[in-house]
């Protein structure tokens, strides 16, 4: 009995802990025109995914503690893990999660974003942009190294792919950023880059990385249809160590958003979600007992 007591009150501060998080987020609004700006993380994995160990409510304080309005919950070749997250979110809806996937194979990976139902990943590439296509998703390249870049070429040049990951800290690109920047480059002679959406994204496993590359739009709204729509049109950047690049609106963004780029949530704070977060975790072992 006193460990349900202990689970609901660690529950209930984590409500108020997060409802602060919330709020401190309200100081990094930023305008551009008629446009709002919005930064969030289209590469984030779950426990689900069957490689990381973050749980749904960690990846909302982690989102939240970096300042972020949006996040993409891309599981490798599933999408239970944003439904999960998003019934979590429900309790506090100010961070937009919206429903993605890492279609994952062994000689490309791909990003369905926006879709509603998985997509398996039993088939060739341009059938799975197909798919992704038909639920009204984006099909982004994930990180176009060496190792994957002989798939994501052609994908590229007959047009089947809608963006690229230009900027991607997960474990696969960990320290082939060089590669990356080639293959961009090859996408720029080509005359494809242009005409493509750039994303930078954190393919985050583990707590505390969410967000440390992000990508950011212009949008009317926070909504998925307003996001979907600014990154399909390419009204957006890459954001990573307190600058823009990638994209026709970086230097816009260069010159008034940097802020969305800082993490406006106190040291305290951090340090409190964490240690929350740890007892409820141990609420939950203790359960079990």
């Amino acid at each position: 009995m006193k460990n349900y007591i202990l689970l609901m009150i660690a529950v209930l501060l984590a409500g108020i802990l997060f409802s602060s998080i919330a709020d401190f987020s309200e100081q990094n609004k930023v305008s551009v025109g008629n446009y709002s700006v919005y930064c969030g993380d289209l590469h984030v994995h779950t426990f689900v995914s069957g490689d990381s160990p973050a749980s749904p409510f960690a990846v909302l304080f982690d989102a939240r503690q970096k300042g972020l309005d949006f996040i993409f919950v891309t599981d490798h070749n599933t999408v239970l893990g944003s439904e999960i997250v998003q019934r979590f979110a429900g309790l506090r809806s100010d961070l937009l999660v919206i429903t993605g996937e890492e279609v994952t194979t062994p000689k490309w990976h791909v990003l369905a974003l926006g879709i509603s139902e998985t997509i398996q990943p039993t088939h060739p590439l341009n059938e799975t942009a197909a798919l992704i296509h038909a639920q009204g998703g984006l099909a982004i390249g994930n990180h176009p190294t060496k190792k994957y870049s002989k798939a994501l070429l052609p994908a590229f040049e007959e047009g089947v792919l809608d963006g690229v990951e230009a900027l991607n800290f997960g474990p696969v690109t960990e320290g082939k950023q060089g590669e990356v920047e080639d293959f961009l480059s090859t996408l720029d002679s080509e005359g494809i880059l242009k005409n493509i959406t750039q994303v930078g994204t954190s393919d985050s496993h583990f707590l505390g990385s969410i967000g440390d590359s992000r990508t950011c739009v212009l949008a009317e709204n926070l909504t998925q249809t307003s996001i979907m729509e600014a990154l399909k049109e390419h009204r957006n950047a890459v954001g990573f160590n307190g600058e823009f690049s990638g994209g026709e609106w970086k230097d816009v963004l260069n010159e008034k958003a940097k802020i969305k780029l800082e993490t406006h949530v106190p040291d305290w704070m951090k340090l409190a979600s964490y240690l929350l977060y740890a007892v409820i975790v141990l609420a939950m072992l203790m359960l079990r007992i």
